[in-house]
């Protein structure tokens, strides 16, 4: 089976390859789900709230702050609000 890919989708992720590999991952725990029912500046849906959940508790103890990247204006106002740099909105 030969499997055809529009050549701007095949662009784009080799444009963003080298940006994934500087990403860490982060797997949903205990103490990101704790911290997402935690109140924020800002109302979020639940999915919204488990990413800057897992935001905030990878920024601390770290000297390099995270830069939140998102389409979601409402994560992106909620992440400024706590001192996160945002990108994609």
């Amino acid at each position: 089976m030969i499997a055809y890919v529009d050549s701007s989708v095949l662009l784009r992720v080799v444009l963003f390859q080298p940006d994934v590999e500087r990403m860490d991952r982060v797997d949903v725990s205990p103490a990101v789900l704790r911290r997402a029912a935690d109140p924020f500046p800002t109302p979020l849906g639940t999915l919204d709230a488990i990413h800057l959940a897992t935001a905030v508790l990878w920024r601390e103890g770290r000297s390099v702050a995270p830069v939140l990247v998102t389409h979601n204006a409402q994560l992106a106002t909620a992440a400024r609000a706590m001192s996160f740099a945002t990108a994609g909105v």
